[in-house]
């Protein structure tokens, strides 16, 4: 039997899981949902969508564990929040959305390793109808799965090569949950406003290398070893980072 958790977010992650429940018949999913702290919305949406992902289960030959809820709000801190000054100062620009991003899967490894799973299901896609994001550009993806598989961890992601918002769509093929998959949104929402991505990607990539690699590899280190990330330690090698 294969265990997948999956990723329970916004309208790309039930596309998602709607596509991998499709192709992969015999699998049972651990639905997960991460809370940041930075949300406002309602939150019933996830729900909604877990339900309407779980009424093609017989179709499709799948099962479905309970829903897992997780958050750590130091950890996030820490990441996205604590020391945006510093990266900015040191990479030339600054989001949270990479670092959380980073954080929303970091979180799910306790789930995956007490579960012997064989995959997270995620809904990142490299391009947007042609629009890149930070968190999800080709080089910030490529970044998470280096790490990632590094450590044994198999990120499954459906949606990565498709850019056809409407594609995807199709994937859901129900109006209501399309309409209210991203009911819940972010505070930190539109935060790049005016920043041209296109033209700071050694920007993000200096930023990848230095600092969301060193830091996602030292938090899996400890979550695939067993233990809770340390933010004491991981404060102190932050520091060292952004010297």
């Amino acid at each position: 039997m294969s265990i997948f958790i999956a990723e329970i977010a916004g309208k790309d992650s039930i596309a998602s899981v709607r596509k991998f429940m499709k192709e992969n018949r015999g699998a049972t999913i651990i639905p997960t949902i991460v809370y940041t702290g930075t949300e406002y919305g309602d939150r019933k949406s996830y729900y909604n969508s877990i339900e309407f992902l779980k009424s093609f289960a017989e179709e499709d030959g799948v099962d479905f564990a309970d829903t897992i809820e997780i958050s750590d709000g130091p950890l996030w801190n820490l990441i996205c929040a604590k020391y945006q000054y510093l990266i900015n100062k040191k990479y030339g620009f600054y989001t949270p959305c990479i670092g959380c991003h980073m954080f929303t899967h970091l979180v799910r490894v306790p789930v995956f390793k007490s579960h012997n799973a064989d995959g997270i299901i995620t809904g990142e896609r490299f391009s947007h109808q042609g629009k890149l994001k930070a968190n999800q550009h080709p080089s910030t993806i490529r970044c998470f799965l280096d790490m990632f598989n590094e450590k044994g961890i198999n990120l499954v992601q459906p949606l990565v090569d498709i850019r056809d918002t409407d594609l995807v769509n199709e994937y859901i093929g129900n109006d209501e949950i399309i309409r209210h998959a991203n009911d819940v949104k972010c505070v930190l929402s539109g935060n790049m406003h005016g920043f041209k991505l296109e033209e700071h990607v050694k920007d993000l990539e200096h930023y990848l290398d230095g600092f969301i690699k060193p830091v996602g590899t030292f938090c899996l280190e400890c979550l695939t070893g067993g233990v809770s990330v340390s933010i004491e330690e991981l404060d102190e090698e932050i520091k060292e980072i952004l010297k």
